[in-house]
């Protein structure tokens, strides 16, 4: 099966311009939004999981609270502990951990949603730097000279 160029594209966004997962689908969906993008991020997200599964059982692991808040506040204390220093957890293997400790602790739609919510400051974080490193790094113009992107 032929590889899609999006899934070049990420993989270029990902090592060589340092964005996270949730960054790439963040700008993809902002500025160069398919079809194929989304099936690209599909698959890059199911690698992503399992390149990183160990990580999330562990986390998760030390998460785990009877109170979905507190599980919520623990996962953010593991992941951001210090709001004047980048994160050291990117928000999607956030976003795993919280799914898996939800799965875990079998809480209701409501009690997931309160973990999320907990958290959720650290994907607001993510998506602002990420949209503002596309800008500010001219991103677009390195796409295009790289070939990923249409010229103007």
């Amino acid at each position: 099966m032929k590889r899609l160029k999006e899934r070049d594209c990420y993989n270029l966004l990902r090592d060589e311009c340092g964005f996270t997962h949730y960054g790439v689908r963040v700008v993809a969906r902002k500025y160069m939004w398919s079809p194929r993008w989304r099936r690209a991020l599909e698959k890059e997200k199911q690698q992503f999981k399992l390149d990183n599964a160990e990580e999330i059982e562990a986390i998760a692991l030390r998460c785990l609270r009877p109170e979905p808040q507190d599980a919520g506040k623990a996962v953010l204390a593991i992941a951001w502990n210090n709001p004047k220093h980048p994160p050291a957890i990117c928000w999607e293997t956030c976003l795993e951990v919280v799914k898996t400790i939800g799965r875990v602790m079998e809480y209701d739609n409501e009690e997931k949603q309160t973990i999320r919510q907990t958290v959720d400051k650290l994907r607001k974080y993510e998506k602002k730097k990420m949209e503002n490193r596309w800008t500010e790094n001219l991103i677009t113009a390195y796409l295009t000279i790289k070939g990923h992107l249409p010229p103007p």
